[in-house]
């Protein structure tokens, strides 16, 4: 029984490119890319990437690759007005200028609510949540609202039984690597299901059960 639901959508805002022949969309600065697996609202007419228009606002969720482009899991359609809403690693801060990156977004942060930061603010590798409602001349957003979201998106108590899907954003081994930035470590009692150890690579999706260990940021399967 859920005591607790709270989903967040990647992205939020407008498309400003729409590419058929790669199958992917621009928006806020992100690249989306759209698969047989995407689904797509009824909103949206024909249902399929010829439905979306340069300018259309969406809601997109997804997993994001190793590259930051966004693997579409479902979009919907918004109206005129609705605010801006992204989730993404930060780059490139500049604590004089309160500007951060986001893949090809620029966020500007000076007049934001920080929320959850460490009093020296955001820096690069964080993952953060800007929310806002405009966009300036060069295309950055104005974030009314920053939000330190690191470790946020998976909060289980050291021994814990637990799980997460996504893709592997980091491939160093078998037994070493990240399914959406968490850390997996996999062992000889490891056992896997549709597929083998040698299967797994960077950018596959795939489900991990395991228990989190003293650190509380790798999961041992």
């Amino acid at each position: 029984m859920a005591e607790e639901i709270d989903f967040r959508g990647n992205i939020q805002g407008p498309v400003t490119a729409v590419d058929t022949g790669a199958q992917t969309l621009a928006v806020l600065g992100q690249t989306v890319v759209i698969t047989a697996a995407t689904s797509v609202d009824d909103d949206i007419n024909p249902v399929s990437l010829a439905g979306i228009s340069v300018g259309d606002i969406l809601e997109i969720s997804g997993m994001t690759a190793a590259d930051g482009t966004v693997q579409a899991t479902r979009i919907e359609r918004k109206p005129a007005g609705t605010g801006f809403q992204i989730i993404g690693t930060v780059t490139s801060t500049d604590a004089m200028a309160k500007t951060l990156m986001i893949n090809a977004l620029v966020v500007n942060f000076s007049a934001a609510m920080l929320v959850d930061f460490p009093t020296t603010g955001p820096k690069d590798g964080d993952l953060v949540e800007a929310t806002g409602t405009s966009l300036d001349a060069s295309g950055a957003l104005v974030a009314t609202r920053l939000e330190l979201r690191t470790g946020m998106d998976f909060r289980a108590a050291a021994a814990a039984r637990s799980e997460i899907e996504g893709l592997i954003t980091r491939f160093a081994s078998a037994t070493d690597f990240d399914v959406s930035g968490r850390p997996v470590n996999t062992s000889s009692s490891t056992s896997f299901a549709g597929g083998s150890a040698g299967d797994l690579a960077l950018n596959l999706r795939i489900e991990v059960e395991g228990t989190v260990n003293t650190a509380g940021g790798e999961q041992r399967s």
